[in-house]
């Protein structure tokens, strides 16, 4: 087995206030097609879905990651948390040669603060998951095999998190012009 394990933290500032930014990032069916790598593959519900992580590593292999969530909004302390959800349909671990697939563990939280910009939200992003090691791997050492996958995963989830953070930052104009038009 390969044990994936990745964590970002950022913060950052969106120019509008409290209130509109909270409905923008809490509109998670708009905002979560923004995170690079990482797609909804399944809405099971307004806050139940499945995701997707999948990259290829190495120039050779592909990690396919599958994750079910649930999302909490708390408009009372500002803060959005995804977290994994396991009642759903269960995730096959396989691998062959190049690819490994199996479930992982997503979550995200944001909290929202008011400031004189507009609106600070502090951001994490945390990704786990131990799956089958494809059999291309089989003559490395499970140790070093591991230490790369982590620090793989934590590029990645920097990666995903600077994307994110961008690409809805420069979708909010489009957003807030759509529920404008509403």
């Amino acid at each position: 087995m390969i044990k994936f394990a990745g964590a970002a933290h950022r913060a950052f500032i969106i120019p509008t206030d409290l209130a509109t930014a909270y409905a923008y990032y809490g509109d998670l069916r708009f905002v979560l097609k923004y995170l690079p790598l990482i797609d909804v593959v399944k809405v099971h519900d307004v806050d139940h879905f499945r995701m997707l992580y999948s990259s290829q590593e190495l120039g050779t292999y592909t990690v396919r990651i599958l994750c079910d969530i649930r999302a909490t909004l708390d408009g009372g302390r500002h803060l959005i948390r995804i977290v994994p959800e396991e009642a759903l349909p269960p995730v096959k671990s396989e691998a062959s040669f190049y690819t490994t697939t199996g479930r992982g563990y997503f979550a995200m939280e944001s909290l929202f603060s008011e400031i004189a910009q507009g609106t600070k939200i502090q951001f994490q992003l945390h990704l786990q998951a131990r799956l089958p090691k494809p059999s291309g791997m089989r003559f490395m050492v499970g140790n070093v095999v591991n230490r790369i996958a982590n620090g793989i995963t934590n590029k990645r989830m920097s990666e995903i998190m600077d994307g994110f953070i961008n690409d809805t930052t420069a979708a909010f104009p489009t957003w807030l012009a759509e529920r404008e038009r509403a």
